[in-house]
């Protein structure tokens, strides 16, 4: 056999080598033609590095879809508005001087005169008066009928102290009045008392009425 002739292959030779590496190749692979069991389909797997494995490869860093998820943004909503507040009424309104507990409808110069009357006893330690609905609508009744008779006199109506007036022009001037009058004094000093009603009725006047009840 001729140097040259050792190297020749036959057809059937390197048809055979063809399909020995065709096989190599899809082994490497991973590929499988036909259904395999369980242990092949291990064998056959290929495992890849881990990621940062390689040398002078810094570490890739999987990101958590759950934890680093992005915030959720609050839906665009028009706030709700709170429902309009009820402004005080100013005929029940309470004030420091002139409380009221009952919530009984007064006139400016009423309520004024309480004001007045229990700032007086505030000076002195005494305890504030509060505004009682009954004793308003006895002041208002016996202050209209005190000008309807032209007279002043004083009621038999249930309270516990009254103080009457006449032709004074303000809370500010009655009270004044009261404050300079022994009796009417000692009525708005009274320790025992707990509360209080006034009123006014200017015709014929005016006319003014204060009832003070334990």
């Amino acid at each position: 056999m001729s140097h040259s002739a050792k190297w020749t292959l036959s057809s059937a030779q390197i048809l055979l080598l063809m399909l020995s590496a065709t096989s190599l190749v899809t082994g490497a692979c991973g590929r499988m033609d036909t259904v395999a069991d369980a242990s092949s389909v291990g064998e056959a797997a290929v495992s890849f590095p881990e990621p940062g494995e390689e040398a002078g490869e810094d570490p890739v860093r999987i990101p958590d879809p759950v934890a680093e998820a992005a915030p959720l943004q609050p839906i665009n909503q028009t706030p709700i508005q709170p429902a309009n507040p009820v402004p005080p009424n100013p005929e029940t309104s309470s004030t420091a001087l002139a409380p009221n507990p009952q919530n009984a409808a007064m006139k400016d110069f009423e309520r004024r005169v309480i004001e007045l009357t229990n700032a007086e006893r505030q000076k002195r330690g005494l305890s504030i008066l509060t505004v009682n609905a009954h004793l308003l609508s006895n002041c208002r009744q016996w202050a209209g009928n005190m000008a309807s008779r032209r007279s002043l006199n004083h009621s038999n109506m249930d309270f516990g102290g009254e103080n009457i007036a006449w032709n004074q022009s303000s809370p500010e001037e009655v009270v004044t009045s009261w404050m300079n009058s022994p009796g009417h004094r000692a009525n708005i000093l009274r320790t025992g008392f707990r509360s209080i009603g006034v009123s006014m009725v200017s015709s014929n006047g005016p006319y003014w009425c204060q009832q003070f009840g334990w």
